[in-house]
Parts: C-alpha cells; structure tokens; sequence
C-alpha cells in the first residue's frame, strides 16, 4: 500500500460573461466604448430548439473575434436567440473575494484577450465546457476534452443557464495519473 496522498494538480480559469445580447446589440456597443470585445473569446448562444425547448442554452464557441464569427453563423439556426461572451483569465487566489477589491478579482484586465500559449488554454476551455453542458448544436469538441483533464472553471457575471463551476475531475473519467500538461 502506498501511503502517498494523490494531489492533483489543476489549472484554474476564471471566465467572466457578459449579456445577453442580440447580434445587434453586441455590434452597437462594441462599436461604442461601453466594452472591451478584444477580450471576448468565449461565447454562448440560447435559442430555441425543438426537442430542448424555449431559449435554451444551444452552442459554445470560442473565436479570437468573437463578433465575426458570429456573423459566420448567420444567425440562422438561432434566429431570435441571444449571445453570452465571456473573457477569460488565470485564476490565482479567493483571497481578494472577501475584502472590498471583491470586483478586481472576478473581472478580467480589460486590456485586451488573455495570453494563452496559442489559443490552447481556449481551446481547452471551449472543449469542457462543450463536455460537460451538451449544446444541442455543438458536434465536435466532446472527444478532444480529455486534453482538459486539469482544468477547473469558475464562470462569473451573467452566466445564463451556465454554471458557476465546470471541473474536469467531474467530467473526464480515467484521468491520468503523471500525464505533463501540453
């Protein structure tokens, strides 16, 4: 018997949203100084769907401009539907939660989109999110979540049907035990 205790390393973001908002919305305060979309690479569309019901959460998506890709998907199959957009950041401490800074440690740096080793921290970040909440029109991405095996999200603002964490230790069985993060 090993009388070692398993610690599991993890790497923790937090993502900060924001909406909803019409496709036109989000264009009209982009284009205003109300807020930051070059922070923005995570989305979430509700709309409605026939088996799942009334605005409902139905894709996520990432995107280093988010706003054009939502233009890609033409607002067709979610017709009428809203958008959440969350920037993301590292997450340090609870520390700052329990004194008068609570707001400086929930929203990201508004200077700009979170570095991120090429889009990888993204990536995984899309792809739990992807595992864990089923959007009904999300069909890639579940397979690759296990490269998120060491991810922990805590989501933040308006946040929808989202919830307030997502952890991979829930959603990835057969972790590996000395597997080295990309």
């Amino acid at each position: 018997m090993n009388d070692e205790i398993f610690k599991a390393e993890e790497s923790i973001y937090g993502l900060w949203w924001e909406g909803p908002y019409t496709l036109d919305e989000l264009h009209s305060h982009a284009t205003s100084n109300e807020m930051t979309p070059s922070a923005w690479t995570i989305y979430s569309i509700y709309s409605d769907h026939p088996l799942y019901g009334h605005n409902v959460l139905t894709y996520v998506g990432k995107s280093l401009d988010v706003l054009g890709r939502l233009k890609n998907h033409n607002n067709e199959w979610w017709h009428g539907g809203v958008v959440r957009v969350a920037s993301i950041y590292k997450f340090t401490t609870w520390k700052k939660y329990y004194n008068d800074s609570y707001a400086d440690a929930i929203i990201p740096s508004r200077q700009g989109k979170y570095n991120d080793n090429n889009g990888q921290i993204v990536s995984r970040v899309e792809e739990l999110l992807i595992l864990g909440l089923s959007p009904a029109y999300n069909n890639k991405n579940k397979s690759t979540a296990n490269k998120s095996y060491d991810y922990r999200i805590f989501n933040y603002g308006s946040v929808g049907t989202v919830p307030r964490e997502v952890s991979s230790r829930f959603w990835i069985e057969n972790v590996p035990e000395n597997s080295e993060q990309e």
